[in-house]
C-alpha cells in the first residue's frame, strides 16, 4: 500500500504463470503452464507446488470458495477442485473452460467461448448446463446482486449479463 513493489521469483523454473487468487490460510494460489498449483504465502516464502493428478493438465483462471481452489484446465475441457484441508483434487467435465466464479450457493460459473456461453457446474451432482451467448465470453464475475457478468474481447466485443434465475442473457 506505501507504493513498495517486491518481486518473487521464478515462481517455476520453465513455467508460465497465468493467474494467481488470495487463498486460505494467507496463501495465494498461482496456475502456470505446468500441471502444478503453485503456492506462496503474502510474507513471500515460497511454498512447494502442488502436482495435479492429470500431467497432460495445464491450469488456467483461479477462483476461490471456502477452503476449496477451482481452476480451469482448457486443453482437457475440465474445471479442477483442489481441497485445501484434504488435499484431494476433484476433475468435473465441461465444455472449454476459461475463466471460473463461485456463488454463494457454491456453483461454479465458467466461461465456455467456443460453444459460446456461460456454464454452470453443480459440483454435488457433476451436472453442467449451458446458457448460450452471441457474444464469445472471455472473463466473468459475480455483482453483488447475484447476476453473472462478462466480457466478450473478440468480434464482437461486448459485455453481457446472465441472470441465473431466469436464464436471461
Amino acid at each position: 500500500p506505501a507504493g513498495d513493489i517486491t518481486e518473487f521469483g521464478p515462481a517455476c523454473a520453465t513455467c508460465i504463470v497465468t493467474d494467481i487468487i488470495q487463498g486460505p490460510g494467507d496463501v495465494l494460489y498461482y496456475t502456470s503452464n505446468e500441471p502444478i498449483l503453485g503456492r506462496i504465502t503474502t510474507s513471500g516464502t515460497i511454498l512447494d507446488p502442488i502436482e495435479i493428478p492429470n500431467s497432460n493438465a495445464v491450469a488456467g483462471d483461479l477462483a476461490v470458495h471456502d477452503d476449496e481452489i477451482w481452476f480451469t484446465d482448457f486443453n482437457n475441457d475440465s474445471l479442477w477442485r483442489y481441497d485445501v484441508v484434504s488435499g484431494q483434487f476433484d476433475q468435473f467435465s465441461v465444455p472449454e473452460p476459461h475463466d471460473a466464479v463461485v456463488d454463494a450457493a457454491g456453483f461454479v460459473w465458467f466461461t465456455a467461448p467456443l460453444e459460446p456461453g456461460i456454464g454452470r457446474l453443480d459440483p454435488a451432482t457433476g451436472a453442467v448446463t449451458l446458457t448460450q451467448t452471441n457474444l464469445i465470453p472471455r472473463q466473468l464475475i459475480i455483482a453483488a446482486d447475484g447476476d453473472i457478468w462478462f466480457t466478450a474481447r473478440f468480434v464482437p466485443q461486448g459485455v453481457g449479463r446472465v441472470v441465473p434465475a431466469t436464464g436471461e442473457v
